[in-house]
């Protein structure tokens, strides 16, 4: 087992991942190519979209599978992500929080009903 492991990709299964795509686009500039039909419609944002770390994947509930999936991601000022997210749709559930010695963390639901984590270093 390798201890150099990173995250390398992150699925959202939404609700509406149209709504979903369009706000990751307006807050965080992420770019999305739609894989079509034959692949489910699959929204993806990876490295030939500009990703540097880790890629993301959208797509919708398969059966009764649940919506879900939380990932954080690192940005300057978890305030001005908040600023841009609230009026493009987020409804926070966590306000930023510090984590002491470490930094802050907050956590929002986007539209299509998926939480997204935010994480600001000390």
């Amino acid at each position: 087992m390798s201890h150099h492991a990173k995250l390398d990709h992150a699925e959202l299964v939404s609700k509406d991942p149209g709504a979903t795509q369009k706000f990751l686009e307006k807050t965080f500039g992420f770019k999305f190519t739609v894989m079509g039909p034959e692949m489910g419609n699959y929204r993806m944002h990876g490295r030939n979209e500009g990703a540097i770390v880790a890629a993301i994947g959208i797509r919708e509930p398969m059966g009764p599978e649940p919506t879900g999936s939380i990932p954080y991601v690192t940005v300057p000022s978890i305030d001005d992500v908040l600023k841009v997210a609230q009026p493009a749709g987020a409804k926070v559930v966590m306000p930023k929080t510090e984590v002491p010695g470490v930094g802050w963390t907050a956590i929002f639901v986007a539209p299509g009903e998926v939480g997204i984590g935010l994480f600001q270093n000390k």
